[in-house]
């Protein structure tokens, strides 16, 4: 029974979402392709297509156009899917942790991207989690009762009494629906880490993902001779 494992559906923890985040393409992506002016390739592109050397940076001005956002935005998600999976496995919170997909909510008003995720408990990770917020009850109660009490503006879904979290007779227990679990993860590792912002700042620093590789150089190419160059 201990080492058998069961599937639940539910949210990447750590990941704020990429509209307005430190995973958002920084606007000095087009300062750093002009640093790129002297690299090999990037002369051989411009000869090849006839482009004087001095208009590079007009060149690159079509570079937004031409990055390949989608499998840029999997390939960073997977990344931190790693990572995060890496941490809860070491706290042994969790068996393993498999990305599915990404969410775009219609409008950015009031969320933003989440990663969908599966994860795979033993009986001991479920017992371990529900030890952890035994023992750090308090901090649990007041993250549920922030996070989850309804106010002006904000209608809650989930209940803001976390004994109801942590009851596995009651429907709003963390192992039921697709929501409770990923937030129950997140708690857990926002409060062995003091501050989400520096856990989450910390594995942008490990994830390598290079948006030049997402960057279509022909394509830029094209765009700025249809500009009339």
């Amino acid at each position: 029974m201990k080492n058998q494992t069961e599937v639940f559906e539910s949210w990447l923890p750590i990941f704020s979402g990429f509209y307005n985040t430190i995973w958002e393409i920084s606007e000095d992506f087009e300062y750093q392709l002009k640093e790129d002016v002297s690299q090999d390739y990037v002369i051989e592109l411009l000869e090849k297509n006839n482009i004087p050397l001095e208009n590079w940076e007009n060149v690159i001005e079509h570079c937004w156009n031409n990055i390949d956002y989608g499998q840029r935005e999997i390939d960073v998600v997977k990344q931190i899917c790693d990572l995060v999976e890496s941490e809860l496995k070491e706290l042994k919170m969790i068996d393993s942790l498999q990305y599915e997909n990404i969410t775009y909510p219609k409008e950015y008003n009031f969320r933003n991207n989440s990663g969908n995720i599966k994860i795979l408990l033993t009986a001991e990770n479920i017992s371990n989690i529900k030890e952890y917020l035994s023992k750090h009850s308090e901090e649990f109660k007041k993250h549920i009762e922030d996070s989850y009490s309804s106010c002006s503006g904000f209608i809650s879904f989930h209940s803001s009494n976390y004994l109801d979290w942590i009851n596995s007779g009651n429907e709003e227990y963390f192992l039921n629906g697709n929501h409770k679990l990923g937030a129950v993860l997140s708690f857990i590792l926002n409060n062995q880490y003091d501050d989400n912002d520096t856990l989450e700042v910390s594995m942008y620093y490990n994830v390598e993902v290079y948006t030049t590789e997402y960057l279509n150089y022909e394509g830029m190419i094209e765009d700025y001779k249809k500009g009339g160059a």
